[in-house]
């Protein structure tokens, strides 16, 4: 994203961190308006614009905390968006949350990285009741997220 980085004191609510170009200064405003009217963001830009860096301004501007790095592949199943299978020390295997579970769970804010690259219908299978209706979601492991 090219432009002129902001002088400091242009715009203090954008919070700590390098200064933001214009056109990134504006895609913060959008998202913060997106968010304030209770919409979720996706943000499709080229890669190295500085999508990640925005995602984690606005969570540390809405004190979100941790913003959970998801990194999409073509091979990922639906399931390994929520939770996936691990051998503990002992042998034994369980589930583990994903950080985009991680992120729902504890309030955070998640940054699907490459999402282009699942299958078509990977995301949606796998948390559009969550997204959509904002209803209860079944886990792998027979759980539910609330």
């Amino acid at each position: 994203g090219g432009g002129v980085p902001q002088q400091e004191g242009d715009c203090a609510w954008h919070g700590a961190g390098p200064p933001l170009v214009a056109s990134q200064a504006a895609a913060l405003d959008s998202i913060c308006a997106e968010h304030a009217l209770g919409h979720d963001v996706c943000l499709l830009a080229p890669k190295g614009v500085g999508k990640t860096s925005l995602a984690r301004r606005f969570a540390q501007l809405f004190g979100y905390g941790e913003a959970y790095s998801v990194f999409c592949h073509a091979d990922l199943p639906a399931h390994e968006l929520l939770q996936r299978r691990a051998t503990t020390p002992d042998g034994a295997t369980e589930w583990r949350d994903s950080p985009l579970l991680l992120a729902a769970r504890r309030g955070g804010v998640a940054l699907l990285d490459g999402i282009h690259r699942l299958p078509r219908g990977t995301f949606a299978g796998a948390v559009g009741p969550l997204c959509v209706e904002r209803s209860l979601l079944s886990l792998p492991d027979g759980s539910r997220l609330r």
